[in-house]
């Protein structure tokens, strides 16, 4: 998870590859099997990750809107 978020940083290319290979989901795994906010430092890295991820880059949010890991409130 180090590795890939220190890629991540400010690299829209490798944000966009990381991404399409499903790392919202797998992120998001590791977080719910830590316990969420209940986790430690690699549910700290898996938000930094997905900071990275979603920071300025329009067509990751559009991707992680578009498979709905968080719900639309109306």
């Amino acid at each position: 998870m180090l590795l890939v978020g220190e890629l991540t940083k400010g690299n829209p290319a490798i944000q966009k590859i990381v991404a399409f290979e499903n790392a919202f989901e797998s992120a998001l795994t590791i977080i719910a099997h830590e316990g969420y906010s209940d986790g430690d430092i690699i549910v700290e890295d898996c938000m930094n990750l997905l900071e990275n991820l979603l920071r300025g880059n329009e067509s990751n949010q559009t991707l992680f809107r578009e498979t709905r890991f968080v719900p639309y409130v109306y």
